[in-house]
């Protein structure tokens, strides 16, 4: 029996066909040796099922091992939505501190399953999510994902598996979803994407996203909710660009994600944003809020200033 696993646990499954089921309940209870890791809470295990080689379980334990069942992840970032004022929610949730360490939230499983089923039909391809399920020590219960998965899908922009090109290539590509997403089909969120054995990039990591409505929304909040969305993938990029080309690329590698939607951004406009919206109305909420000069200065960036012109008609504006 593999080290970490436990036949006492009680596991659903949920909308999976019965043999990825059977595969799911025999990894938690300890009888599967054959596996690779895939961060700190995914694994891959073989299973040959068409044109794909293994499943992914995320929200599978802690590296291979239990689910620490009553610890709860702090990773951060804070998950964020923002009232039709633009003023910042804490979404506890929806966040990657709402599960235990090693395991996932109900909102993440459930979300990627559904983002998985909803993307394909407005014509996006994705890593397929078969289903997902809990995992309970009979007091407390985790959730975990399926996904079905090839060995030869490249999962990460990391030398040698990408150039400095192709890494802000698949940034910018992932700018035109999150954006194209937001203002055609009232979705946000955050995502990445992995490259097939013919390059077909599929989408990937999808429980960040939200619906947003304009009975909830506004302009104001709409630009907020995607703005937040674009500056997660922009500072992730920026530093793992700096870790993996140099300080230079590194430099620009912020600029990637506001790229295609606004071409003559520059580092300039991108600090004046970190600073006088994400620093100030994302990452703590100012002591006197007040909606008209969260508007004013959101038309004072040009970057934001962009956004509110992208933002459909449908959401109602301040001003």
């Amino acid at each position: 029996m593999r080290v970490g696993g436990n036949p006492d646990l009680h596991v659903t499954c949920r909308h999976m066909p019965q043999r990825v089921a059977a595969l799911v309940k025999e990894w938690f209870a300890g009888r599967i040796e054959t596996f690779a890791l895939s961060g700190d809470r995914s694994v891959y295990i073989p299973f040959e099922d068409g044109d794909h080689t293994h499943i992914k379980i995320k929200g599978a334990g802690y590296r291979g091992q239990e689910v620490r069942f009553g610890t709860y992840l702090k990773a951060g970032p804070a998950s964020l939505l923002f009232d039709y004022d633009g003023r910042r929610m804490v979404d506890v949730a929806h966040g990657h501190d709402g599960a235990f360490v090693g395991g996932a939230s109900m909102q993440q499983a459930v979300t990627e399953w559904r983002m998985s089923a909803t993307l394909p039909e407005l014509g996006y391809q994705v890593v397929p999510c078969p289903g997902f399920g809990t995992v309970s020590d009979g007091t407390r219960t985790s959730w975990f994902s399926v996904f079905r998965w090839h060995e030869d899908w490249i999962d990460t922009a990391k030398p040698p598996h990408s150039t400095a090109l192709e890494y802000e290539a698949l940034t910018r590509n992932a700018s035109r979803d999150v954006l194209d997403l937001a203002t055609r089909h009232n979705l946000v969120g955050f995502f990445w994407r992995i490259r097939t054995q013919d390059k077909t990039e599929l989408m990937k990591d999808l429980h960040p996203a939200r619906r947003m409505d304009p009975m909830n929304y506004s302009q104001i909040s709409w630009v907020m909710q995607v703005c937040h969305a674009m500056h997660i993938t922009s500072i992730s990029t920026h530093l793992l660009a700096t870790k993996w080309f140099g300080k230079e690329v590194g430099r620009m590698a912020g600029l990637w994600m506001i790229w295609p939607y606004f071409p003559q951004a520059t580092l300039e406009d991108w600090d004046d944003l970190r600073f006088s919206v994400v620093s100030a109305y994302m990452k703590r909420e100012p002591e006197r809020f007040r909606p008209e000069t969260l508007v004013s200065v959101l038309e004072a960036n040009p970057i934001a200033a962009r956004l509110m012109e992208l933002c459909p008609p449908e959401y109602e504006r301040f001003r």
